[in-house]
């Protein structure tokens, strides 16, 4: 995501972050999150809109 404040060259594809996640909350309790890094930047909204979206769905899987 280029609105990072330290971006990772071949980190995890969007796909991969969201299976993880998913597995995670399904065995285990989620009791905070902490979505850090992000560095919002003129012209780069989708990142805005990328980040919110992780949220939404991380809470989606929590709370299912």
């Amino acid at each position: 995501m280029p609105a990072t404040g330290t971006p990772e060259p071949d980190g995890l594809t969007w796909r991969e972050t969201i299976d993880l996640l998913r597995a995670l909350t399904a065995k285990h309790r989620i009791v905070g999150m902490d979505f850090v890094e992000f560095a919002p930047r003129p012209g780069a909204e989708h990142a805005a809109f990328t980040v919110a979206k992780l949220i939404y769905r991380t809470l989606g899987f929590i709370f299912r």
